[in-house]
């Protein structure tokens, strides 16, 4: 690609995947910080209760452990939906520079 072609992409979409990209950066991060402290919240949970292993939905066990980290986990599952659709929005621009 030689300078001519670079002069002819117009900045408006450039501007958008970058701000796409520090977006999606933050994102991740978000999804990072989440599950640290949904992982911070189950082990509270832990050293009051005891151990509980693999958290599942259908063992009563559980039943405790899951509603105490409820917010936190729900935090998670928002930072990951947030991050996997923007994602997608950065994916598509790349797609308009191919």
């Amino acid at each position: 690609m030689n300078m001519t072609d670079f002069n002819r992409i117009p900045v408006g979409p450039l501007l958008s995947l970058a701000q796409l990209s520090i977006s999606l950066h933050k994102a991740q991060n978000a999804v990072a910080v989440a599950r640290f402290d949904y992982l911070d919240r189950l082990k509270k949970f832990e050293r009051k209760r005891g151990a509980v292993g693999r958290l599942d939905k259908n063992n009563a066990a559980h039943a405790a452990a899951i509603a105490y980290t409820a917010d936190e986990y729900e935090a998670l599952l928002a930072a990951r939906r947030n991050a996997y659709n923007i994602k997608r929005r950065w994916q598509n621009a790349c797609r308009k520079f191919n």
